[in-house]
């Protein structure tokens, strides 16, 4: 779309004393090979277009940004400099390692604030009985059957149980950093303070997979 706005000559108006502060590429993952080349050339059209271009620096003052949930940060060829070398191929400028914002996952033991284990610790089986037909009411009476209170107008109220939840770590824990298979969460479960869930999972894995929260 962009190439059709800077060839059109019903588009001109459009680029007329056109400043754009940033570009801003998404999923920046598969910007590679022939098609980073493309967009690449693309990007540097636009600024020359706009008589932005500067020296060293083909977008000019532009702020080139690049997003992706795909995108490691593991060692090697797939870590951080990796990644700012291919961005500085696309957008033709140095980016340093201040430039690249990750994440940061918690482990659930860093996540949870604390478990509360007053709170109360539904069956699988009263999860699946509830009525999904109303997706409101059914969040309600979800709420109310683990949380003992309907808070869903509460976010923060509702974040914060969730995280004193004995059910949430017993979940977090069971599926853990790397995939597991349904044998592996059944053994791991029972033994993360989800009482009733462990032995369900493997008498009756069917109203298990109704009640397991998210489904």
């Amino acid at each position: 779309m962009l190439d059709l706005l800077l060839q059109r000559a019903d588009d001109l108006p459009l680029w007329e004393d056109a400043e754009p502060a940033y570009v801003v590429l998404d999923e920046f993952h598969s910007y590679d090979g022939a098609q980073g080349t493309d967009v690449a050339m693309l990007l540097r059209r636009l600024a020359a277009a706009l008589g932005l271009a500067e020296p060293d620096r083909p977008l000019g003052p532009i702020c080139p940004v690049a997003t992706s949930a795909t995108l490691g940060e593991g060692d090697g060829r797939d870590g951080p400099t990796a990644i700012r070398e291919v961005a500085e191929q696309v957008f033709g400028i140095a980016f340093d390692a201040d430039s690249l914002v990750g994440e940061e996952r918690y482990e659930p033991g860093e996540f949870m604030t604390g478990q509360d284990f007053s709170l109360p610790l539904p069956s699988p089986e009263q999860l699946a009985a509830v009525d999904g037909r109303d997706p409101a009411e059914m969040m309600a009476e979800v709420a109310e059957l683990v949380l003992g209170e309907d808070c869903l107008g509460k976010p923060k109220q509702l974040g914060e149980l969730l995280r004193k939840h004995p059910l949430t770590k017993a979940v977090l824990d069971s599926l853990g950093p790397a995939p597991r298979t349904l044998d592996e969460v059944i053994d791991v479960l029972p033994r993360k303070n989800a009482t009733g869930w462990g032995r369900a999972m493997k008498s009756r894995p069917e109203i298990t997979a109704l009640g397991w929260p998210g489904s």
